[in-house]
């Protein structure tokens, strides 16, 4: 985004601030009073840093991406991206849009599936921008029953659906009905096929398998940089953990150690937003298999972990085990804000089952585990 194009962005984003609060962010007072509000809602930003981002005082600076995310989720939107993407989306198309969304819904919810998923493949086809996250209400839709919703998962394949933003937004961890594990098999068998899709099947699969406490035939795993895919890369640690928890439980604590250090150092020029998710897998893997309070964490990445946890993200899927991880520390303050705020679907069981583990509730933990480790 050129320096223009941001400036006009921010000051869209202070415009809406200014309406939701009922007041003008034009001095160090104001200023103070939302950062009082923000606090309310769990959002940790200080005046000064607000006073800055919107020139008020002598001293400007540029936001970091957490402090817009976070300002955008305050006034209802995903991220600071989903804000831009809203914002650049005129009045009369966001109307036509949410018309027809409001259509598919309803007869999805109605049990008119087939009728359902023709709208939700018209949407794609003309907002296509608008309609990505989209695929998480219609995973929860077919996957979240317990009969295989077969004759839809087809029409989707046929309809060239079977890799919508497989990658970012379509993934449905939790698969509690196996429905899911079906689909991407069966998708497999489309015309399209790419490498990150091939890869991303042959994880998902593994990764159940492996959680299963099936070792029989285990995957050979792709060799991936994280310069290709974070996604794909952190997948790949966390069922290496997986792997080893199955073939040598003796040497699972010192295997896990070196991945951890090795990619604590891989990591420190990298985004905020690498970090979170590569070690939101990796303590996954450890929670899973029982070695989460043997973790060593230097100093620094404890306390960026802590600040993952106590900021109001997104990202639950990844923040839930890391949670997970710090919670044997007694002697860190941690809030559990980010799973009230969530608003992210994929994983949301397995995410929940991970912080019931680290809050005691063995019954529970054990109840989810069965939910979702069937076959």
């Amino acid at each position: 985004m050129n320096n223009i194009l941001f400036l006009f962005m921010l000051s869209a984003l202070k415009s809406e601030l200014e309406k939701k609060v009922g007041f003008a962010i034009d001095s160090f007072k104001n200023c103070r009073r939302l950062e009082n509000l923000l606090q309310n809602k769990s959002i940790f930003i200080s005046y000064s840093s607000l006073a800055r981002m919107f020139s008020i005082g002598n001293k400007t600076t540029v936001p970091r991406n957490t402090t817009l995310n976070e300002l955008s989720v305050f006034l209802g939107y995903r991220s600071y991206e989903h804000f831009i993407e809203i914002f650049e989306n005129s009045s009369e198309e966001l109307e036509e849009y949410t018309r027809k969304v409001l259509e598919m819904k309803s007869e999805l919810f109605f049990g008119n599936r087939l009728k359902g998923l023709e709208l939700f493949i018209d949407i794609r086809k003309n907002h296509p921008k608008l309609s990505d996250w989209l695929c998480q209400d219609i995973a929860l839709y077919l996957f979240n029953n317990q009969i295989l919703p077969q004759k839809e998962l087809e029409h989707l394949v046929a309809n060239g659906i079977a890799e919508v933003n497989f990658m970012d937004h379509f993934i449905y961890e939790d698969d509690p009905f196996g429905h899911y594990e079906w689909f991407i098999k069966h998708a497999s068998n489309a015309e399209k096929q790419t490498a990150d899709f091939q890869n991303f099947k042959n994880l998902f699969l593994e990764r159940k398998k492996m959680l299963r406490r099936d070792n029989t035939n285990q995957l050979q795993l792709p060799n991936l940089s994280l310069n290709q895919s974070v996604h794909l890369y952190s997948r790949i640690l966390e069922i290496e953990i997986l792997q080893m928890a199955a073939k040598e439980p003796k040497n699972l604590v010192d295997f896990f150690q070196e991945r951890l250090d090795h990619t604590i150092k891989l990591l420190k020029n990298r985004s905020e937003y690498y970090k979170i998710i590569v070690f939101g897998r990796l303590f996954r893997a450890a929670c899973h298999t029982g070695i989460e309070n043997k973790i060593i964490l230097d100093e620094e990445t404890k306390q960026f972990c802590v600040g993952v946890v106590n900021l109001n993200e997104l990202e639950f899927e990844f923040k839930a085990p890391i949670y997970a991880v710090l919670k044997h520390d007694s002697a860190l303050k941690l809030s559990l804000s980010f799973y009230h705020n969530n608003r992210w679907k994929n994983a949301l069981f397995e995410s929940e089952m991970l912080i019931a583990k680290a809050l005691g509730l063995k019954k529970v933990y054990s109840s989810y585990q069965k939910g979702l480790l069937r076959k």
